[in-house]
């Protein structure tokens, strides 16, 4: 799982019911937490609020299988990034030439602060 389970329980989503219609919810709305929770659901839950919460953890599942998806087609990128970066440094010191400084513009400089600032960085892999 990508998310942390805190983020998977809150995070919202859109399911598709049999009927046609779309509802809105999280997986925490559908959680059950306690056994007399449970035993509460079997009686005062009607098959259409079923029907709606399993269409909700199925488009959860569908999301984290997404995400993972993406995460992986990242992680593809960053190494074959990498790679090139490695060859390009390679280049350069065979070449006896200084490798150039970054030429960033100013907008790109903010977001790289605020990464670096929140600790949000790209898997080494």
């Amino acid at each position: 799982m990508l998310e942390n389970q805190r983020t998977r329980l809150f995070a919202p989503v859109s399911a598709h019911l049999a009927n046609g219609s779309i509802v809105t919810g999280t997986l925490r709305q559908c959680s059950i937490r306690t056994r007399a929770e449970a035993l509460a659901r079997i009686f005062t839950h009607s098959p259409e609020q079923q029907a709606k919460e399993r269409a909700i953890a199925q488009a959860v599942s569908e999301r984290d299988a997404t995400l993972k998806t993406d995460y992986e087609r990242a992680a593809t990128f960053f190494t074959a990034a990498r790679k090139l970066s490695d060859h390009y440094v390679q280049e350069f010191n065979r070449a006896g030439k200084a490798i150039p400084p970054p030429a960033f513009t100013s907008h790109e400089q903010q977001r790289l602060g605020y990464h670096f600032k929140h600790g949000v960085t790209m898997p080494t892999l």
